[in-house]
């Protein structure tokens, strides 16, 4: 288990390596209404698996840095999983920690994200008061 602090409007990410065309995305989520909210995505090439195609509302901005970045989702995540793979070095990226998720779990077996309250016991027994 693994708990970092997030308050509504807060975001985190997530990158991986793609499994096909072996360049980093980075899935970029925010909490709002107290549900996991997906908002962009950056990415290095278009390909299988990867938007192909912007949806009423969405932008394609192309960073300085390179790649493509696509804002505008708003795409809500009720169930938010990854499914640690053996070469895909999935990354947290939360409250200026950065948490590598096969240090979570095993490759093979999926990581949960679920947003809760926490009572100030919990937060104090955790060290989350901020």
């Amino acid at each position: 288990m693994y708990i970092a602090p997030l308050s509504e409007g807060e975001g985190f990410s997530v990158n991986h390596i793609h499994s096909l065309n072996q360049s980093p995305v980075t899935e970029i989520y925010v909490l709002r209404d107290g549900q996991i909210m997906l908002t962009a995505m950056e990415f290095e090439t278009f390909g299988a698996g990867m938007p192909a195609v912007l949806e009423p509302g969405q932008t394609l901005i192309r960073p300085e840095t390179g790649g493509m970045r696509i804002d505008g989702f708003e795409r809500r995540i009720p169930d938010l999983r990854y499914l640690i793979g053996y070469a895909a070095e999935h990354t947290l990226h939360i409250a200026n920690q950065t948490v590598p998720l096969d240090t979570l779990a095993d490759a093979g077996q999926s990581v949960q994200f679920t947003p809760r309250q926490l009572n100030l016991w919990q937060r104090l027994f955790w060290g989350l008061c901020r």
